[in-house]
């Protein structure tokens, strides 16, 4: 059984078989250390494939039989490799739901210096990408991908939100650009970008952190990384902001957890995160209210607290 599997450095490595059950650490001819999770009884050497494709990073989850996976394209590998070994990320690796690497252009640079910048034509300050080695780098990853989205992340594009990363969520791979410097040519953009998207009205000098920031949106939302549960009631999942919460102690600097959450009335407590929602909602992001109302997604229980809750504020002034 031929898999694909993480590496810190090193090539596209693929797996013949390995270990009878759970995971194990082995080491590739063009590889370091990488994490596999195979349930076959016989166990042959583990090899890397002969293909020089430069560091090559990627992540697999697997929901069912439909694998998605996350191309990173970046001169800076090291940013994302730090993201994929921590937190729920590195448990979800772990379990064999998803699998990571890095594609560094840098690696399919045309000269010895590995030059990856230049000067843009009509002047201008800061330094623009250059083409050849990233289309290089696109066209290496498309070469391995059955069907893929190409994202480049920057400040031109798309804002992002909740609803795009459960649209991107559903993709099979994305391929996301990082840019750096003035960004990316713009015959790049035209030649092979599907999508641009930006995390933000707000420049970021690392594409790597605007990338991060729609893998971890995206990849959550996948069955069996996070519970179902924990995913409901989150902000932007019933288009109003989450609801305070509180844990131990029950008083903290003489600020004690509200009575109703020590109650144990399970309506009582809906209904007062539920106006605490409405609440926070209208005094932090108003324009979801007013685009909830648009679009009718609040039920009447709901738009019955906004209304009481304007109209309270409207007496107050």
């Amino acid at each position: 059984m031929e898999k694909w599997y993480w590496t810190t450095y090193g090539y596209w490595n693929d797996i013949d078989s390995c270990n009878s059950g759970g995971g194990k650490k082995t080491r590739g001819r063009h590889s370091t250390w990488f994490y596999t999770n195979n349930t076959r009884s016989d166990c042959k050497n583990a090899h890397a494939r002969p293909e020089p494709m430069g560091l090559f990073a990627y992540a697999v989850i697997k929901k069912g039989n439909i694998i998605m996976k996350y191309t990173v394209l970046t001169l800076f590998p090291e940013i994302t490799d730090a993201f994929f070994a921590n937190s729920i990320m590195a448990k979800a690796i772990k379990r064999g739901i998803i699998e990571y690497q890095a594609v560094n252009i840098r690696d399919f640079a045309q000269d010895k210096h590995k030059t990856c910048d230049d000067a843009t034509y009509g002047g201008g300050p800061g330094m623009l990408m250059l083409p050849e080695p990233l289309s290089l780098a696109i066209n290496a990853a498309k070469k391995v991908s059955v069907t893929h989205r190409v994202i480049y992340l920057s400040p031109s594009g798309k804002p992002f939100n909740q609803e795009i990363a459960k649209k991107l969520a559903q993709e099979q791979e994305l391929i996301l650009i990082c840019g750096r410097y003035e960004g990316i040519d713009q015959r790049i953009i035209d030649l092979y970008v599907d999508e641009e998207i930006s995390v933000g009205d707000y420049v970021l000098s690392s594409g790597e952190v605007a990338a991060l920031a729609v893998i971890d949106a995206t990849y959550r939302l996948v069955d069996s990384v996070i519970t179902a549960e924990s995913l409901d009631e989150e902000s932007f999942s019933s288009g109003l902001l989450e609801y305070p919460q509180f844990t131990r102690p029950e008083v903290f600097d003489r600020i004690k957890v509200p009575e109703v959450l020590l109650s144990g009335h399970h309506e009582q407590i809906r209904l007062w995160r539920l106006e605490k929602q409405v609440e926070k909602t209208l005094r932090q992001r108003p324009d979801l209210i007013q685009r909830g109302r648009e679009l009718g997604i609040f039920d009447k229980e709901i738009n019955g607290i906004i209304d009481r809750l304007i109209g309270e504020k409207d007496e107050r002034n």
